[in-house]
């Protein structure tokens, strides 16, 4: 199972939950968790023929065992953009010991992860994404905001914690009702949840 989200309270955060489980087979998983950095805009059928390469010359490298950084600019305005990801396994509130290996080709960058289950086990993946820009405030250099951001950052359970406090707080200062029209309603809410996004 997957869960993810943008963080509301942290803007520059996003993190990926994935659980394994091992529920007729014994042996390793190996689990591919990277940054793209030549990622295409080409899902659209009548954007195809426009340009759909909108990142520059990717710079990238391996923070620590289980972390990276990949730092790109935008083709047109030349706008620096930098990502920083950390990707840790745990069993039962543990970190289980893993094997993380460095995955760096073309403009691609992370670890492949291998651990060793038994029947009946399962593992969770934490991926934790910070993302910064060079249009962010008091900024002189993304990179290092996200990597420090990375840093003082603590588990998926944490940063989920923080996202749910604050869509309650935007909830109770938003909240709409209306009695007779729960259609209408329905789609009100819908576009306040996109303003909020």
């Amino acid at each position: 199972t997957q869960r993810r989200f943008v963080a509301m309270h942290s803007p520059h955060v996003g993190a990926l939950e994935t659980k394994i489980l091992a529920e007729d087979w014994s042996g390793s998983v190996e689990i591919r968790s990277t940054l793209d950095g030549g990622v295409t805009n080409s899902l659209v059928e009548r954007y195809r023929d426009l340009a759909d390469k909108h990142l520059g010359t990717v710079r990238k490298h391996e923070l620590s065992k289980d972390s990276v950084l990949l730092t790109t600019e935008t083709n047109q305005s030349r706008i620096p953009i930098a990502m920083a990801a950390r990707s840790t396994v745990w069993r039962d509130g543990e970190a289980v010991p893993a094997t993380h290996h460095l995955f760096d080709e073309s403009d691609e960058i992370g670890h492949d992860i291998t651990v060793r289950l038994s029947v009946g086990e399962a593992v969770t993946v934490e991926k934790i994404v910070t993302v910064h820009t060079g249009r962010d405030v008091a900024t002189s250099e993304p990179a290092v905001d996200a990597e420090r951001l990375l840093a003082r950052l603590g588990r998926f359970g944490e940063v989920l914690d923080g996202h749910l406090t604050d869509w309650v707080h935007l909830w109770e200062r938003l909240s709409i009702e209306f009695d007779d029209f729960p259609d209408e309603l329905r789609i009100l809410r819908l576009h306040l949840l996109h303003l909020l996004q």
